[in-house]
């Protein structure tokens, strides 16, 4: 899997962590890192000829990094808190919260270029948010990096 794809499937336990109980979060990270499964590259289309495998490298890359942010929530939503003038974190959107709180993470804690972060972050807020979603991203995102 490439960084993208990588990314992607974080966001993904980041944003399912929102509909579960503190107890439940390993469980279904077990469920959704299995080694050796076999996604759809593409979640719009389940017959895509696109596959990824998933490795025991890649799963534990991915449970560490989902881990890490979930760890830090307090830290992340206190900072998105501060810079999204306007917008409490329990107002926003839960699929761009999820992928604000990897970005945030991203340039915060990885030190990823601002740049590679924001746009990866916008990718993420057009493919899975609603019509708003990347141009809200990257402005809370914007504020962040000035």
């Amino acid at each position: 899997m490439n960084r993208t794809q990588i990314r992607d499937q974080v966001f993904k336990l980041v944003f399912s962590e929102q509909f579960h109980e503190e107890e439940e979060i390993s469980e279904q990270m077990k469920l959704l890192l299995e080694e050796g499964i076999t996604i759809p590259d593409k979640d719009d289309d389940e017959d895509a000829d696109d596959k990824l495998h998933m490795s025991g490298k890649d799963s534990k890359l991915i449970s560490a990094k989902a881990e890490e942010i979930i760890r830090r929530l307090p830290e992340i939503d206190e900072g998105l808190s501060r810079i999204s003038s306007g917008w409490k974190v329990s107002r926003m959107n839960k699929v761009d919260l999820a992928i604000l709180r990897l970005a945030f993470y991203e340039i915060k804690y990885e030190e990823l270029e601002p740049k590679i972060a924001i746009n990866e972050a916008v990718e993420l807020a057009k493919r899975y948010g609603t019509d708003q979603s990347g141009s809200f991203v990257n402005g809370v995102l914007a504020k962040l990096v000035n």
